[in-house]
């Protein structure tokens, strides 16, 4: 979280505050699973930010259990910095602060997808050592978080 606070502040923005109402879109869970009016919601703000080029961090999970999030799902965050179109679908870029490697954390193959049979969105980082040794199955977006 501390390194993708740094990212976004590089732009002028900082991270919302986690329990001030609206401000943060809690859209799934371990336990819950997907909340779709926090999804609803989530999305659309992500694609507003992101329309005006504000960069948000995200909260995703990729493995059971947590490191003591409060939302009990959370294992890392990232930075969506874009949002586009290729042969698998409509994607969000994100910026990824796993790797001291700017090449894998800022790769152009760090894409998240979502996926309309089970409303998730997921994707592979481009981070390989850390995708190797901490990552159990893909990134799921847990929370979006807005930046002011």
């Amino acid at each position: 979280m501390d390194f993708a606070k740094e990212q976004i502040l590089k732009r002028g923005y900082r991270i919302s505050n986690y329990f001030d109402e609206g401000q943060t879109f809690q859209i799934y869970t371990e336990k819950g699973g997907i909340d779709y009016e926090q999804l609803s919601k989530g999305l659309s703000y992500l694609k507003y930010a992101l329309s005006k080029g504000i960069p948000v961090i995200v909260g995703v999970d990729n493995k059971s259990g947590h490191p003591g999030n409060l939302d009990k799902s959370t294992d890392h965050f990232i930075v969506i910095v874009g949002m586009g179109t290729d042969v698998k679908g409509k994607y969000f870029l994100f910026f990824d602060n796993a790797s001291g490697s700017v090449s894998q954390g800022a790769s152009n193959e760090n894409k998240l997808y979502y996926n309309a049979s089970n409303s998730k969105i997921t994707g592979k980082t481009q981070c390989f050592s850390y995708r190797n040794c901490c990552t159990k199955y893909d990134y799921i977006i847990t929370q979006i978080r807005k930046s002011k």
